[in-house]
């Protein structure tokens, strides 16, 4: 089956649903070269710190929801394994020259979500790879889906949604049939808790943010203005943020059932939600074209960013940020030749 891309933003969001989970990221490490680390800083900018780099050094990884391990996919011998952050008590997951890549962890993290490349057949189109989930001790490997992409756990561990040839599809993580949700459905993000499934969807010829649940039920589509990039869910599932776009962009919330909307005045160009804080009244979001940041913003009506993190010069930030206890923590992409001892060090605001 063959995806066909009608728009660059198309191309865009399809990068980041086949390579993306609960955490997304719009790369798959069988095609980079580099290191990647985890830094941590509070919210107001200040005390920034190196959390882990693993060693020896891996381009992309993926976060367990603890953050006590990582997934990566290495391509020395074509494996994924898990390790700790700090690349200490590696155990390998998948057979050598197997494929798989862009694992995801479940909420649990006792399994994971994996897929196999996709291939372009031109330059406006693309075939979706296979779905796969695994134990993370290697046990149980097997096929969930012949053709797709992003997978998005349910909370339970149970489901997972995934970006399919039609739109966003939900299966069972055991294997199984699966069903269609979301007809032309991108960049879906399960919900923290329940059977919510947000995603964008297509209406008017506008990406709009879509809601539905996981056997198909209670679709609801909002309209007026096109909507970019993931939405994301806040920590009690009770709303999500997006990007609002029109004459000129805006961060959005809205209630899960789609009515409810807000909008709130940032000076980035289309910019994108990555994270809530704990109680729901901040956002983290990012603006990148040119100078990438993550900045934070208070729910308010004429609240102020803050600047909290900067990309290196020779590296970028990536979209698996976190906020728990006080600090924000997030993933940096490290370029090879910003890796000589005292050459790097995080950007300064």
């Amino acid at each position: 089956m063959v995806v066909r891309l009608s728009s660059f933003a198309t191309v865009l969001g399809l990068l980041a649903a086949v390579g993306s989970g609960s955490s997304a990221t719009t790369f798959d490490s069988r095609a980079e070269t580099g290191s990647a680390a985890i830094y941590s800083v509070r919210p107001d900018g200040h005390g920034r710190r190196l959390v882990a780099r693993p060693n020896p050094p891996v381009p992309y990884f993926a976060r367990s929801p603890d953050g006590t391990h990582i997934a990566f996919f290495r391509a020395e011998d074509g494996a994924v394994y898990i390790s700790r952050p700090s690349g200490a008590n590696r155990v390998q997951v998948t057979p050598p020259g197997s494929g798989y890549g862009a694992p995801v962890f479940s909420p649990d993290g006792e399994k994971l979500a994996l897929g196999t490349p996709g291939t372009s057949c031109g330059p406006r189109c693309t075939t979706l790879g296979s779905l796969y989930v695994v134990d993370t001790d290697g046990r149980n490997l097997h096929r969930v889906a012949d053709e797709g992409g992003g997978p998005s756990w349910s909370s339970d561990g149970r489901q997972i949604a995934y970006r399919g040839p039609l739109g966003i599809y939900v299966v069972a993580a055991a294997g199984g049939s699966s069903r269609l949700v979301g007809p032309d459905g991108r960049l879906h993000v399960w919900a923290p808790r329940g059977r919510r499934i947000a995603y964008i969807g297509s209406k008017g010829g506008y990406g709009v943010p879509c809601f539905v649940n996981a056997d198909g039920s209670g679709r609801r589509c909002m309209s007026g203005f096109s909507a970019v990039w993931p939405p994301v869910w806040s920590p009690d599932a009770s709303r999500i943020a997006f990007t609002y776009a029109g004459r000129k962009s805006w961060l959005a919330v809205a209630r899960a059932d789609g009515r409810g909307l807000r909008r709130f005045t940032v000076r980035a160009q289309r910019p994108r939600p990555l994270a809530w804080s704990p109680d729901g009244n901040r956002l983290v979001y990012e603006e990148g074209f040119g100078v990438q940041r993550f900045l934070v913003r208070p729910l308010a009506a004429k609240a102020r960013s803050t600047v909290v993190a900067s990309a290196p010069v020779r590296g970028r930030l990536t979209e698996d940020v976190r906020w728990r206890a006080g600090r924000i923590s997030y993933v940096v992409y490290e370029a090879v030749s910003a890796l000589t001892p005292g050459r790097w060090s995080p950007a300064r605001r």
